[in-house]
């Protein structure tokens, strides 16, 4: 492998550490908002999303990246989620999915800042004492909002499409409003 790609390689393994967890909204919740606020709902994780400007800056990154997707990536437990971003940050999702995925902490390599719930999500079960996780700790979708390591995993494919369709639709507004 040559020089560049080793380096590139190791840059997009590098395990995420702020998540944003999101719940889909119902259509009818969605009232006047445009784009993903419209039909997805963000957890609050605290002053770096919300206070700090994290998420409008992590959407004008994902906005201004060449993204593939919704990709399935499949866990070794079989587990199945689905990524929208750049293509480099693949192996960084898969290595967030399968770590998420452990039932305790100290069986995680990394981990991200807050716990994402992915597995108490997948599981129905929290990862701390096994017991049957609360409705609170279970979510639609994840959002890697790392500066400049943006991508977004959802559990169910259709959501993945509703997201790159809803950031379609605040692109081709904002080009309406340029013309008029």
């Amino acid at each position: 492998m040559d020089e560049a790609k080793e380096s590139e390689t190791k840059t997009t393994q590098k395990m995420p550490r702020l998540i944003q967890r999101m719940r889909r909204k119902p259509e009818e919740e969605g009232g006047e908002r445009q784009g993903v606020d419209r039909r997805f709902a963000m957890d609050y994780m605290g002053a770096s999303e919300f206070e700090w400007g994290a998420l409008p800056r992590a959407l004008k990154e994902l906005r201004a990246a060449k993204l593939t997707g919704p990709i399935q990536i499949t866990a070794t437990t079989g587990e199945k989620i689905h990524f929208v971003g750049p293509e480099a940050l693949i192996p960084s999702a898969a290595m967030l999915f399968e770590q998420a995925l452990r039932p305790t902490e100290h069986e995680r390599i990394s981990r991200p800042l807050e716990n994402p719930f992915i597995y108490e999500t997948y599981t129905g079960r929290s990862s701390w004492n096994g017991r049957m996780a609360p409705e609170r700790e279970r979510f639609d979708a994840w959002w890697c909002i790392d500066h400049g390591r943006g991508f977004v995993l959802f559990k169910q494919k259709e959501d993945a499409e509703t997201w790159l369709k809803c950031m379609k639709e605040v692109v081709i507004l904002k080009m309406k409003e340029k013309r008029t």
